[in-house]
């Protein structure tokens, strides 16, 4: 008689969980009209109605997203209501192909296509890895369940392009074609914040992959340009200024899991500009220090990529919860080292269980310390496992 593996076994029935509880969720979330049009995908649907209507050199005109977002919601909106879209240019074409007339149809067609995205994600991390297939399967099913990928379906937003383009700088510097995995790195520009430190090593260290990520910035720079015009340039870098400044509505700086976000939180009194200035200085400083490991290190590998992520998850100016999403890639490079297929699930279970608001956030910092320390040691970690499962044999 075949032996089960309770192990496989278990994790197949959270993958069963996970996937039942997305389902409800993500259906109460498109059939209730004040949940889906408050979601983040209410500024992306306005901006590929605008291109499609009147242009894309128009989408950063705030009246007409007013004017769309109204239609949507069915009342008046103050400016300072409207979810703007405050997203790169070149997203724009993808926009205009799902934002069909029906809000919801194009909702639906929005996140199947970033469910694509991240299975291709998946995908190209499962093939870092050279695992055999039942471990490989195990790692990609937990990836593709995993908690913050799936608000970010939830809200709408495009975190699955941040995450594909380091999947494919991971997958292409395996194979050595440092062109391509600069290529794929570009992608990241949709969060330019993070995509400049992730870039920091390439400055010392396999320079092809920091002239593929030119190359391919420069190309998603000139389309966006194109598409736009001269004026539409301008109205983008204006915008971009009124953007900036954290607010205006959808902002929230106090929700967010960055270091400006906990002294928001921890010091609501003190003036926002000068959380926003302090902010930007430790971001400053922590592309400094990055540099400086950087230009001490011998290589550049998955686990190095791994802890700038976590890095740029606390520093970044700008972030929310869909964006934990990039944590898939500390997960991936520590279970490159550490053959530990469970792993995605076990991390999207724990951000699950602690997504209360009492809790979100204390347990988001506690999985990214958890990360860095085990991309850090993965020695002890692996001690540390080897200890749990002997204390297990003697039960």
């Amino acid at each position: 008689m075949r032996q089960v593996n309770f192990g496989r076994a278990l994790a197949v029935s959270g993958f069963l969980a996970l996937a039942l509880i997305y389902s409800i969720l993500w259906l109460q979330t498109i059939r209730d009209p004040g949940l889906r049009t408050g979601s983040d995908f209410i500024a992306f649907y306005t901006a590929g109605r605008i291109a499609n209507q009147f242009g894309a050199a128009h989408v950063y005109d705030v009246s007409l997203q007013q004017n769309i977002q109204q239609a949507q919601v069915g009342f008046s909106l103050a400016p300072g209501q409207v979810l703007l879209y405050n997203h790169l240019p070149y997203l724009i074409p993808i926009l205009q192909l799902i934002a069909v007339k029906d809000y919801v149809t194009s909702f639906i067609l929005w996140d199947v296509l970033l469910l694509a995205l991240y299975a291709l994600t998946m995908y190209l991390l499962t093939k870092t890895l050279d695992w055999d297939a039942a471990s490989s399967v195990l790692a990609f099913i937990g990836g593709l369940t995993f908690f913050p990928a799936f608000v970010s379906l939830l809200n709408g937003q495009d975190s699955a392009f941040l995450v594909l383009g380091v999947a494919l700088c991971l997958y292409f510097l395996a194979r050595e074609r440092d062109l391509f995995a600069g290529l794929g790195l570009a992608l990241v520009t949709v969060r330019p914040q993070i995509a400049i430190l992730l870039v920091i090593p390439f400055l010392f260290k396999r320079r092809k992959v920091l002239i593929g990520f030119g190359i391919g910035a420069s190309l998603l720079a000139m389309v966006s340009m194109v598409m736009l015009g001269l004026d539409g340039t301008k109205q983008f870098i204006d915008f971009l200024l009124l953007t900036t400044n954290g607010e205006w509505y959808g902002i929230k700086e106090s929700a967010m899991f960055n270091l400006i976000g906990i002294l928001t939180r921890a010091a609501p009194t003190l003036n926002p500009q000068m959380i926003r200035l302090t902010g930007w200085i430790a971001y400053t400083l922590a592309a400094l220090i990055l540099g400086w490991f950087a230009f001490k290190a011998s290589s550049v590998q998955s686990k190095h990529l791994g802890m700038i992520v976590i890095a740029s998850l606390f520093f970044a100016p700008h972030l929310h919860y869909h964006d934990l999403a990039l944590l898939l890639i500390p997960v991936f490079a520590f279970i490159g080292i550490r053959k530990w297929p469970f792993l995605p699930l076990i991390v999207s279970t724990i951000l699950l269980i602690g997504f209360a608001p009492e809790l979100r956030y204390w347990i988001a910092y506690l999985v990214m310390a958890s990360l860095a320390l085990m991309l850090f040691s993965p020695e002890k970690t692996q001690l540390i496992q080897n200890q749990f499962q002997s204390l297990w044999r003697k039960r």
